[in-house]
């Protein structure tokens, strides 16, 4: 389980207590972030990193989850090691594999610009309330967000935008499932319309969670939770 920008493991609680009775459950905070925040962080230390722990576990194969980042981590790894991912859960993620990821690439390098401007706590807040659709999970996105100064702000969102920018990568070989919330505001909300267009073009329907934004599976983890159970359970390529 591969956590989304400026989060941490954490997230993934209300997902852990329901998976690790059936599997062998890791959550991993990634380069710069939660108690890996001392690692330099880049979308390469992040791939590094995950494969390093599977290494030592002697995992050689598993279901990656990603929520937003950490699904462009998820589909990175796929890339690298094209033998490892059994299948991917794709939660408020960027398609890699879709010409619109393009656009999504601008949007980030607009929200480095008003980290660079903006009062700190304001742009938390903001964050907070476009990613976040119950006060919790925006208490929460606030508390993950505050760990961290402007300039490390800036290097996350500058990475992953140069990632996003440098070209075209293959389409995953492993099934997919894609979730989004029906109130992500995340870069106005093109998320939305990105896991459209990618679970269109992959020829699987993305699942919409009601009552949920970016973070949909901390606002509405029930749904997200049966929905990922079924994923893994399944041996075609669908998404819902």
């Amino acid at each position: 389980m591969l956590h989304g920008a400026t989060m941490d493991m954490a997230m993934f609680e209300p997902q852990i207590g329901t998976l690790q009775d059936r599997f062998h459950v890791l959550a991993v905070d990634l380069p710069g972030h939660g108690q890996s925040a001392d690692i330099g962080f880049s979308m390469q230390n992040c791939v590094d990193g995950v494969l390093d722990i599977l290494d030592r576990e002697g995992i050689e194969s598993c279901h990656l989850i990603g929520q937003s980042m950490g699904g462009i981590v998820c589909q990175l790894l796929a890339r690298q090691r094209p033998d490892l991912a059994l299948s991917l859960t794709l939660i408020g993620s960027v398609p890699l594999t879709a010409p619109l990821y393009r656009l999504k690439a601008s949007a980030f390098w607009l929200v480095k610009l008003l980290i660079r401007i903006t009062p700190l706590r304001l742009n938390r807040s903001l964050v907070a309330r476009s990613a976040g659709a119950l006060p919790q999970t925006r208490a929460y996105i606030e508390t993950c967000a505050g760990r961290l100064d402007r300039p490390a702000l800036a290097a996350i969102v500058g990475e992953i935008g140069r990632t996003l920018k440098r070209g075209a990568y293959p389409v995953p070989d492993s099934r997919v499932l894609i979730i989004y919330g029906t109130q992500d505001l995340i870069a106005l909300g093109l998320n939305r319309l990105l896991a459209r267009r990618w679970a269109s073009a992959l020829g699987v329907r993305a699942h919409r969670i009601a009552k949920a934004s970016h973070n949909a599976n901390m606002d509405q983890p029930e749904a997200v939770n049966a929905l990922i159970l079924e994923h893994l359970d399944s041996g075609t390529k669908i998404a819902t």
